[in-house]
């Protein structure tokens, strides 16, 4: 192996473990937040980011509502008044967010765009405040209405 191909090899290493996300925080204490991939859906109604477990459970949704703001590049929504962060990891549910934001750096309305951005939520449990912090960058789903 050249020195040239090192980089190569390390960058395509990378790429085939890529979820499309990562999540962090104290919330993994006493939530598990193992996940396989990462989807963006487009509904009537809102934009969910999930994150989805190799059983198929979404174990973090992060939701913001169409009505309080429509979803573009740049808007920052408030998860508290403007959205939701729900989610199930091996039956046990996620934690109720207390404060949090959802911050969109990449997003087009259309099917199979580019959807990037972070979010960060404070969740209660108990009289415990607990912290979570993700990342994501996946293609869109537009889920018409039925």
């Amino acid at each position: 192996m050249t020195r040239s191909t090192l980089p190569l090899l390390i960058l395509l290493l990378c790429a085939c473990d890529d979820k499309g996300g990562d999540l962090s925080g104290s919330l993994s204490n006493v939530y598990d937040l193992s996940f396989e991939s990462v989807r963006a859906r487009l509904y009537p109604s809102d934009l969910s980011i999930e994150f989805v477990n190799g059983q198929g459970e979404v174990v973090v949704r992060v939701t913001g509502r169409r009505a309080a703001r429509e979803p573009s590049a740049g808007v920052k929504v408030d998860l508290v008044t403007e959205g939701d962060v729900t989610g199930t990891s091996g039956g046990v549910e996620i934690p109720r967010i207390t404060r949090g934001t959802l911050t969109l750096t990449a997003f087009m309305a259309e099917q199979n765009a580019r959807v990037e951005g972070r979010f960060d939520g404070v969740f209660a449990a108990g009289s415990t405040e607990l912290s979570l912090t993700g990342n994501f960058s996946t293609r869109l789903e537009i889920v018409a209405e039925r």
